[in-house]
């Protein structure tokens, strides 16, 4: 067995993560979670494990275990970016607008969905010019993503941004 701190349990563990967080893209839900509980198992530590398991919450909706979930990782390692950018959701998804923008903005995301997210957090906290610059942003990473395009431009319309959601 495998001892919890040593190099082994890491490595193990790391490559637990991967196959989970495959299992994950995959669609195959309980393989990838059962993968990521045991690198966790493996080696408490282990980076990406409960990032990928918050991930997994919330396409379930389950926003209280997805926040669990960023939080141990953001306590294991307070800088790793795609849990702060996890935890950003869930404030997004409880209408948190503040701390939505700052966990977002730190994460330095470039995913459209979170880039989205961030544009309609400073549109509700009134930051209009803020909100305007993350939709530009957003609009270079989009054009693989037409729904979330789609979303950007109702949203900038909403807000009364029709030049910029017609760009």
């Amino acid at each position: 067995q495998l001892a919890q701190g040593s190099s082994d349990a890491r490595q193990s563990g790391d490559a637990l993560v991967l196959a989970g967080s495959l299992c994950l893209s995959l669609g195959r839900i309980e393989q990838g979670e059962r993968l990521l509980r045991t690198a966790i198992a493996t080696h408490p530590a282990v980076r990406g494990a409960h990032t990928y398991m918050g991930l997994a919450a919330l396409q379930r909706n389950e926003i209280r275990t997805a926040e669990r979930e960023f939080q141990a990782e953001l306590a294991a390692d307070p800088n790793y970016l795609p849990a702060s950018e996890g935890l950003g959701q869930v404030r997004y998804r409880q209408q948190n607008w503040e701390e939505a923008v700052n966990l977002l903005v730190a994460s330095r995301t470039t995913s459209p969905a979170a880039l989205y997210m961030l544009t309609d957090s400073y549109f509700h906290l009134g930051r209009a010019q803020d909100a305007r610059l993350t939709a530009e942003v957003g609009a270079a990473y989009v054009s693989n993503h037409p729904e979330i395009a789609q979303s950007f431009a109702a949203l900038l319309h909403q807000y009364g941004e029709v030049a910029l959601a017609e760009r």
